[in-house]
C-alpha cells in the first residue's frame, strides 16, 4: 500500500453476496514460467471460462474440445457445453511483464520470485464477485509458495514443495506468491488467545533483515489489536519479492527486496501494511463511495510514527503533505469521496495524505480519545467483514462524539480541492484608554467557503502569541484586541489546517516535477545508452509522459556533472553545495516559475541506481548517492513562513 511504496489492499472491495466455489490444483515451474492446472467451479460459469493469454485448455477424455468464444488484449474466454471443470496449461509472462506499481495486476513468473494476482487470469473465476476457493500448490525443489487466505498445510521435500490454502470467507480469489525463500518464524503470546505466529519468507539476499521485520510486524500487530480490536487472523506472513511491491493481503504483506532495504520501511511503512489487516481488509472499501482506508491507515501508522518522535517531526510531516498538495494539478485534486485507488503520485497525495490530513483535522475537532473510541467501539465492531464507505466512518464518529459532522463531511470529504487562505489587510491604531491595541483583519478563502478554525501567530513587542479565529465566509473582517502593538502575523505556522500554500511558502521538492501535468525532459548527453537510461528514469519517476525540453512545464534535466553545471550556468543557476560530492545527485529547484528537477550522473549505471531510489524520496529537496550506490545524504530546502506586516492607521 502503498505507495510510491504503498498500493490498495488487494481484494478490499469484494462483495460477500456469493456462495460460488473454485477448487484449483496447480503445478508451477517458475524457472520455465510454465503452469499446469485443473480448476473446478460450482456452479459452472455460463458465460465461459476466462484464462490469461498464453494458457489454453487441454483435451478432455470425453473427446469434446474447447472453443475460444471471445478474446481481449490479455485474456481468452473458453467455452464447452456442460463443462464443470477445465484442465489447462501454458506459459505466463516474466517479471518484465509486471509493470511498475505497488500492486501488479498481471501475472509475473520467475525463479527469483513470482506474483500471480487475484483475478488476473491464472485461474478461471466463478461469475460471482466473491467466492470460496481452495488451492493445492506444487512447486519444484528450492521454491516455496504463499497465498492469500488460510494455510492448511505445507511440506518441502527433495522432490518439491507442496501446500494447500483456502479462503477464510468469500473473497475475490487467491493471490499467489512464490520464491526461493528462507523461512523464519516467531511466536508472540496473546492474552486469552493462542500465540500469534509471525512468519517471514525472504530471499537469501535479504534474509538477514527478516528477524527485524518479524519483530517490527509483531509489535505493530499487538499495538493495533489493543487500539482497535483483536487481529483477525491466526498468523501473519511477510514476503519478499524481486518486484517493487508494497501490498497487503489477508494475513500477509509482500514487499519488494529493494523496498525492504530502505532504512525507513521497517520503522514506518511496515506498520502501514500491517494496519491494512484492519482497514481495507478487515473492513473493506465500498469503492463506489470512496476509499477511506488509505487515509485512515496513513494517519494511524505513518503520522502516528512521526507523533511518537515528537512535535517537530509531526509538524515536518504536515508541511510535507501541504507541499505535496501544492504540486497536485487542480484537475487531479478530486473529492475524497471520489477517490478509489492510487494509480500515480497525484492520486496518492489526494487519497492517502489529504485524506489523512482531513481525518487529523476531525481528530482535533472531536478529541483524540473520542476519535479512537469511535473506531474501537463503533466502526470496527459494526463494519468488520463488510464493505464500508466514508458515510459509515463518519457515522461512527458522530455516534462517539454525539454531534453532527455533516458540515465537516461537506467541507473536507465531498468537496474537491483545498482552500487557499490569505490576509488581504492587517491594520492597527494606537491603543485607547483601556490600553488595548485593535488588530483589524480582512481574511479571504476560495469559494465555496469552508468552515475554518485558523491559527494566527501574532508578533508584538512582547513576543509571539498564537490565536485562533473562526470564519466560514469567502471574505471575513474581524478585530482582535491585544495588550501590545502588533507588528506582523503568520497564518497557521505549525501547518495544522489542510490548505494550498502560497508560492512564496513553498520550498522546491522532487515531487513538484514528479506530479506535474505536462513535464519536459532534457538529456545533456548524446550517448544512446545514457539517453535510454534517462528515459527509463523519467518513465519510472513521472506521473505523466515526458515530452521534449522545448515548451512550458516542469523540467527534468538529466546529464553528466560537467554538462549539467554548464547548463545551469547558462541559465543563471548553480549547483547547491549540498550536492557537491558523491556518486550521483538529484535536486529540486525552480527555473523562473517552472519546477526544475536536476539529475546529475556520470553514466547510465548511476542513472539506473537513481531510478530505483528517487521515486521513494519525492518529498526531499535533494539527494546524493554514495560510492556504494546507496542514499548517502538527503534533505529539504528551508520552508519560508509568509509574514504579513501590520500597517498602522491614524487614530
Amino acid at each position: 500500500m502503498r505507495h510510491a511504496l504503498l498500493g490498495c489492499a488487494l481484494g478490499c472491495a469484494a462483495s460477500l453476496a456469493a456462495a460460488d466455489t473454485l477448487d484449483l490444483t496447480l503445478k508451477l515451474d517458475p524457472a520455465t514460467r510454465t503452469l499446469e492446472a485443473e480448476a473446478k467451479i460450482s456452479p459452472p460459469p455460463s458465460a465461459g471460462w476466462t484464462l490469461a493469454v498464453g494458457l489454453e485448455p487441454l483435451p478432455d477424455a470425453d473427446g469434446r474440445s474447447w472453443r475460444a468464444a471471445a478474446r481481449g488484449p490479455d485474456w481468452v474466454r473458453w467455452h464447452k457445453p456442460g463443462a464443470s471443470a477445465i484442465r489447462y496449461r501454458g506459459t505466463l509472462p516474466g517479471l518484465d511483464g509486471a509493470g511498475e506499481g505497488p500492486a501488479p495486476v498481471r501475472p509475473a513468473v520467475d525463479a527469483r520470485g513470482s506474483v500471480l494476482p487475484e483475478g488476473s487470469g491464472w485461474y478461471p473465476a466463478p461469475a460471482a464477485a466473491a467466492f470460496d476457493w481452495r488451492l493445492r500448490l506444487r512447486l519444484p525443489p528450492g521454491q516455496r509458495g504463499v497465498a492469500s487466505g488460510r494455510r492448511l498445510r505445507e511440506a518441502a521435500h527433495a522432490d518439491g514443495y507442496r501446500a494447500e490454502f483456502a479462503s477464510e470467507a468469500p473473497d475475490a480469489g487467491p493471490t499467489l506468491l512464490t520464491g526461493p525463500w528462507e523461512l523464519g518464524e516467531a511466536h508472540v503470546a496473546r492474552a486469552g488467545s493462542p500465540p500469534l505466529r509471525v512468519r517471514s519468507y525472504f530471499a537469501p539476499a535479504v534474509a538477514g533483515l527478516a528477524e527485524g521485520y518479524r519483530d517490527a510486524a509483531a509489535a505493530a500487530l499487538m499495538r493495533y489489536s489493543a487500539a482497535i480490536g483483536p487481529y483477525p487472523h491466526a498468523d501473519f506472513t511477510l514476503v519478499s519479492s524481486p518486484l517493487p511491491l508494497g501490498v497487503a493481503l489477508p494475513g500477509m504483506t509482500a514487499l519488494g527486496e529493494d523496498v525492504l532495504r530502505l532504512p525507513f520501511i521497517r520503522a514506518s511503512s511496515l506498520a502501514h501494511e500491517v494496519l491494512h489487516q484492519w482497514w481495507g481488509l478487515g473492513v473493506r472499501i465500498d469503492a463506489a463511495r470512496g476509499n477511506w482506508a488509505e487515509g485512515l491507515t496513513t494517519l494511524m501508522a505513518d503520522y502516528a510514527a512521526r507523533e511518537a518522535e515528537g512535535a517537530a517531526a509531526a509538524r515536518a510531516l504536515r508541511l510535507d503533505w501541504l507541499r505535496d498538495f501544492a504540486a497536485v494539478p487542480t484537475s487531479e485534486d478530486v473529492a475524497l469521496s471520489a477517490f478509489g485507488a492510487r494509480f500515480h503520485g497525484a492520486s496518492q497525495i489526494v487519497g492517502y495524505r489529504k485524506a489523512a490530513f482531513a481525518l487529523l483535522l476531525l481528530r482535533e475537532t472531536i478529541g483524540a480519545e473520542t476519535f479512537e473510541r469511535a473506531l474501537r467501539l463503533y466502526f470496527w465492531p459494526e463494519q468488520r467483514g463488510r464493505a464500508a464507505s466514508w458515510d459509515d466512518l463518519i457515522d461512527a464518529f458522530e455516534l462517539a462524539s454525539g454531534r453532527s459532522l455533516a458540515r465537516f463531511k461537506a467541507d473536507w470529504i465531498d468537496r474537491p480541492g483545498l482552500p487557499s487562505i490569505a490576509i488581504e489587510d492587517a491594520a492597527t491604531r494606537p491603543a485607547g484608554e483601556d490600553g488595548l491595541w485593535p488588530l483589524r483583519l480582512k481574511l479571504r478563502q476560495d469559494a465555496p467557503a469552508r468552515h475554518l478554525r485558523l491559527p494566527l501567530a501574532i508578533t508584538t513587542s512582547a513576543g509571539t502569541e498564537l490565536y485562533r479565529v473562526e470564519f466560514d465566509a469567502i471574505a471575513a473582517e474581524l478585530t482582535l484586541w491585544l495588550d501590545q502593538r502588533p507588528d506582523a502575523l503568520v497564518i497557521d505556522p505549525d501547518y495544522t489546517v489542510p490548505r494550498r500554500l502560497a508560492p512564496e511558502e513553498l520550498p522546491a521538492s522532487v515531487r513538484d516535477t514528479m506530479v506535474a501535468a505536462a513535464p519536459r525532459l532534457a538529456v545533456l548527453d548524446t550517448d544512446a545508452q545514457y539517453r535510454e537510461a534517462a528515459r527509463a528514469l523519467a518513465a519510472r519517476l513521472l506521473d505523466a509522459p515526458a515530452r521534449d525540453e522545448d515548451g512550458a512545464g516542469a523540467l527534468l534535466l538529466v546529464g553528466p556533472p560537467a554538462a549539467v553545471d554548464g547548463w545551469l550556468g547558462r541559465h543563471g543557476l548553480s549547483r547547491p553545495r549540498e550536492v557537491g560530492s558523491g556518486r550521483a545527485h538529484a535536486w529540486a529547484a525552480r527555473l523562473g516559475d517552472r519546477p526544475l528537477l536536476v539529475v546529475s550522473a556520470a553514466d547510465a549505471t548511476r542513472l539506473a541506481e537513481l531510478a530505483r531510489r528517487l521515486p521513494h524520496y519525492g518529498r526531499q529537496g535533494w539527494l546524493v548517492l554514495d560510492d556504494a550506490g546507496r542514499v548517502g545524504a538527503k534533505g529539504d530546502w528551508a520552508a519560508p513562513l509568509r509574514r504579513y506586516a501590520v500597517r498602522e492607521e491614524a487614530p
